[in-house]
């Protein structure tokens, strides 16, 4: 599967991911509107974890977007 997903162009790539996720969002809140002891879990464990990663996926944007405008600026001002 994974093989046929990466002879794929990397805007198809993208958009199978955005489509995948429209999908999940659509799935969690189908679900969600169902129980609130699932709707509980969902907003405590999934939504935490995605949480997780957002935070973790803008730090390391900030660690590689800090130092690439500094050496910009550096490198702007010695030429």
């Amino acid at each position: 599967m994974f093989a046929r997903f990466s002879n794929l162009g990397l805007s198809s790539q993208i958009f199978v991911g955005l489509i995948g996720g429209i999908i999940f969002g659509f799935i969690l809140v189908l679900l969600s509107s169902f129980n609130d002891t699932l709707a509980n879990f969902i907003t405590t464990y999934i939504i935490g974890a995605f949480d997780i990663i957002k935070k973790l996926f803008v730090n390391a944007l900030k660690m590689v977007v800090v130092p690439l405008v500094l050496v910009s600026l550096i490198c702007g001002t010695c030429r």
